[in-house]
């Protein structure tokens, strides 16, 4: 659905940037080696049997599931809430958040929208959940210093190489972490220009903030707020503290 943007299957490419599990250096040799590969296949390299819950790889691969593994997890937080018979709460692994219900006081669930800055630590907007999920993707804090350049720890599947482009981060509200976590990966990849427009014909709720600053949101963002900042309907709400 994303043509390739979020694909599981970039562990190696990952791992010669230095980042992959266990990595603690960027491997120029390795890195050369994917310079004009072809885009990763997963769906053909690697086959899932549902029922006997077990995989075969087909061709050379390595999964990394970063890009949906603490999804997941806030989606397993929630479940073992909701069995537990709690059903208002908030649950989350490092601003991967899930919210079901609502607070005591009967309003939404808010979650801190982080102003892109790999220097410090500060707000750009709050988002208010009621049974849904947040998400954000971005590439100004976990990077890597390859031959004097910062990369992201993106990859870019297509490329064979870290993301470039007009993107700062990318939040994304959807019904599970899971989704919304994958999902922003996937724009992230993508750019401002080509993940609204998917964002769009997928009636999904994304928030993008380029790296000049500028913040941008699908069309079922819903954005109308307080003296003309944002701020959404239905199951969220972001109310900006004003342009970075």
């Amino acid at each position: 659905m994303s043509g390739g943007a979020c694909d599981v299957g970039v562990g190696d490419l990952v791992k010669a940037f230095g980042l992959g599990a266990g990595a603690r250096s960027a491997d120029p040799v390795a890195i050369a080696a994917f310079v004009g590969r072809p885009t990763f296949h997963p769906p053909q390299a690697l086959q899932l049997d549902r029922a006997s819950l077990s995989a075969r790889r087909l061709a050379p691969l390595r999964v990394d599931l970063s890009a949906i593994a603490k999804g997941f997890g806030v989606d397993e937080l929630a479940r073992v809430m909701a069995e537990a018979g709690v059903a208002s709460f908030l649950v989350g692994i490092d601003g991967e958040m899930r919210a079901a219900g609502r607070k005591a006081d009967g309003r939404p669930w808010a979650v801190g929208h982080e102003r892109p800055d790999g220097e410090a630590r500060a707000l750009m907007g709050v988002i208010e959940l009621t049974d849904c999920a947040v998400a954000t993707s971005g590439n100004y804090r976990r990077v890597r210093t390859v031959s004097a350049r910062t990369v992201s720890h993106t990859m870019d599947p297509r490329r064979g190489a870290p993301v470039v482009n007009d993107l700062a981060s990318v939040t994304v509200v959807a019904p599970t972490a899971m989704a919304a976590d994958a999902w922003a990966t996937a724009f992230m990849v993508l750019g401002s220009a080509r993940g609204i427009v998917l964002a769009d014909r997928l009636g999904l709720r994304a928030l993008f903030v380029t790296t000049a600053g500028e913040l941008l949101t699908s069309r079922d963002f819903g954005l109308e707020g307080e003296g003309g900042s944002p701020a959404c309907s239905s199951i969220c709400a972001s109310r900006s503290r004003g342009p970075t």
